[in-house]
């Protein structure tokens, strides 16, 4: 499903069960000790997440979460799926033939009150970013992704955000994400994760960039 937010198209899709149990089932094989080991765990200024992305060499050895391009082939699908539904949304047709390759993924395990500071993914080697939801147990509780409408101080102040109740015209937007949940976006949207409620559980979730060739 697309949905316009701030002036940017979103693709948010629900992955297909087979997919769903199949990839968990890789990454929950893998062993905690070669998990752990991979990991260094840091901090985006002022975040608190256990997270791959720290270890270059991890998220650059696409076998370690991509389990022989599994991932990759079904991220390809829905950026397929995406393009092919943006160019007959809206007003205009248009058509959209851009190769696309998956340049990195790590995974971010939240336990209870971690959380992640607004950050963007935009850099050489991101066009568009993803994140996946591995492991949530609890929508209500569980850390969610939340995107910043960088026009937010001027709806506010010309009260427009209280009157209009459209999301590109509230200060932020959050998404429901369900475990199985896929979410795409470009990697200039800034966004934050807020804090894990849940302390009877973890939130796990895949992230990566997608660079146009």
């Amino acid at each position: 499903m697309i949905k316009n937010i701030y002036g940017d198209y979103i693709w948010k899709s629900k992955l297909d069960n087979k997919f769903v149990e199949e990839y968990k089932n890789e990454f929950l094989s893998v062993s905690e000790k070669q998990l752990k080991t991979n990991i260094i765990t840091g901090r985006w200024h002022d975040s608190k997440v256990t997270s791959s992305f720290f270890n270059h060499d991890f998220i650059s050895n696409f076998l370690t979460l991509d389990f022989n391009g599994m991932f990759s082939k079904k991220i390809s699908d829905e950026m397929k799926k995406f393009f092919k539904e943006l160019e007959t949304f809206g007003d205009d047709t248009i058509e959209i033939d851009i190769p696309i390759k998956l340049t990195k993924i790590w995974y971010n395990e939240y336990n209870y009150t971690d959380y992640q500071e607004t950050h963007c993914h935009t850099g050489r080697d991101s066009f568009y970013s993803f994140v996946y939801i591995l492991k949530s147990t609890n929508i209500e509780l569980d850390s969610k992704i939340v995107f910043e409408n960088p026009r937010s101080s001027l709806f506010l102040s010309l009260i427009i955000s209280q009157n209009i109740k459209m999301d590109n015209y509230q200060s932020n937007y959050r998404p429901m994400l369900n475990e199985g949940d896929l979410i795409i976006f470009p990697s200039h949207m800034r966004h934050y994760v807020t804090g894990h409620g849940n302390n009877k559980d973890n939130r796990i979730s895949i992230s990566g960039n997608i660079n146009i060739l």
